[in-house]
């Protein structure tokens, strides 16, 4: 009996050191979703440039990702964001927590030509700059090479979002699937008096924590 006590414990033993050798490995999708990963980007627009920050503080059982984004160098106070990612789509506009919609930019296997639409209506004053009618997300290149950081990836989406509400309006998101949004580059809205305008934008990676 003690002998067999004794060959099941080590059998015990055994079975757990092997697990722990050997862990099981989760793939999913969008791997830079995760919980205190952070993003510095170089903003430059006609006006001038900034530094923005962006950091994933929370995640909640519905796959939405708080995000906390800030203006370095200024005292203007942080201002929160909602993602949404799991092993089929990306998000990074959403309307949590008021609903559980989402703009997916991104699915899994997405290929060129690839499309999403939303709708959005038009808000009650018309002079607000705020983008309506349909939203498109599309993707115009697929495993493309960008260097930042001195670093080339080649895992790149190239996607465009445009709103039907704004000619002049739109932006082309560079995103690695390893790291995230790498660049944006568009053309930004402006609201002044009323009247709209339409002005260059770039958003380039400067730092990462991971």
């Amino acid at each position: 009996m003690k002998k067999f006590l004794y060959l099941l414990i080590s059998c015990l033993i055994l079975t757990a050191c092997k697990k722990k050798d050997n862990p099981v490995q989760i793939q999913t999708t969008f791997p830079f979703v995760k919980v205190g990963n952070q993003w510095n980007y170089k903003v430059t627009t006609p006006g001038g440039e900034t530094e923005i920050s962006q950091r994933i503080t929370a995640k909640n059982n519905d796959n939405f990702f708080n995000i906390k984004l800030s203006f370095v160098g200024t005292q203007l106070p942080e201002v929160d964001a909602f993602w949404y990612a799991d092993h089929d789509s990306f998000a990074k506009e959403t309307e949590w927590p008021e609903s559980k919609f989402k703009f997916v930019m991104l699915k899994k296997d997405a290929d060129v030509g690839d499309e999403w639409d939303y709708f959005v209506p038009a808000p009650l004053d018309p002079s607000e700059s705020d983008i309506f009618g349909i939203i498109k997300y599309k993707i115009l290149e697929k495993n493309a090479s960008l260097s930042i950081l001195g670093k080339t990836y080649n895992d790149v989406y190239k996607i465009n979002h445009t709103a039907s509400s704004h000619d002049g309006y739109y932006m082309n998101y560079y995103l690695s699937l390893s790291t995230g949004i790498l660049k944006i580059e568009g053309m930004a809205i402006q609201s002044i008096d009323g009247q709209i305008s339409y002005h260059p934008t770039e958003d380039v990676l400067i730092y990462k924590n991971f």
